[in-house]
């Protein structure tokens, strides 16, 4: 029984085995993402040019998570599959809606 506990500890600890600038690009999108939303929300509240940016910036966090899911070393299950595409979606949708709010605001 102790081995087959040991085992599964081990295979924790190799799940979540990360590269390193895996794990730095997460945190930096982490704290772009709180600074970008911060900013949002009290200084450039009616500011149209950088809520558009902030909308840009957010849709390439979602896609540098899109890309980073391959990195990962568990097999993915169908509801991960199905976040990714979200994912995904969300990075397009956002990108193109923050590019063009931008056209038209400039």
């Amino acid at each position: 029984k102790k081995e087959a506990e040991a085992a599964k500890l081990s295979d924790k600890h190799d799940r979540a085995k990360l590269p390193l600038w895996v794990s730095l690009t997460m945190v930096g999108i982490f704290a772009v993402l709180v600074v970008v939303l911060i900013l949002m929300n009290t200084t450039f509240q009616d500011n149209l040019v950088f809520s558009q940016i902030a909308t840009i910036v957010i849709g390439a966090c979602c896609g540098v998570l899109f890309y980073l899911r391959r990195f990962t070393t568990n097999p993915d299950s169908k509801f991960q599959k199905i976040l990714y595409i979200i994912l995904a979606v969300m990075a397009v949708v956002y990108i193109f809606m923050g590019a063009y709010g931008l056209l038209r605001v400039l």
